[in-house]
C-alpha cells in the first residue's frame, strides 16, 4: 500500500509555544555552521523542563551585533551572534 498523505493528531496536556532568544560571542570571526548549532543549543537549554516535551524548535531569525532579521548568518563577521526561535 502506498500512502499519499498522512495526518497526525497529538493530544495531551496544554500545548504551548514560547519565543526564546539566545546569544553567543563569536569574537570578530566568521559565523560558521558550528556557531549556529551552538547558539541554538544554548537557547534550547531554556526550553527543557521535566514536565514538558519539546516537539520542535525552529529559528525565526538571527542577529549579529546590531543587525537583526538575518535569515542566513553563515559567512558573516561580527562579535555577538544571536537567534530568536520558537
Amino acid at each position: 500500500m502506498q500512502l499519499e498523505r498522512v495526518v497526525v493528531s497529538i493530544s495531551g496536556g496544554k500545548p504551548g509555544s514560547e519565543l526564546i532568544s539566545a546569544s553567543i560571542d563569536v569574537k570578530g570571526k566568521t559565523v560558521a555552521e558550528g556557531d549556529i548549532a551552538r547558539v541554538l543549543s544554548v537557547g534550547s537549554q531554556h526550553l527543557a523542563r521535566p514536565d514538558r516535551a519539546i516537539l520542535h524548535s525552529l529559528p525565526i531569525s538571527y542577529s549579529l551585533d546590531e543587525m537583526t532579521g538575518i535569515r542566513d548568518p553563515a559567512g558573516m563577521v561580527g562579535h555577538r551572534f544571536g537567534t530568536t526561535f520558537t
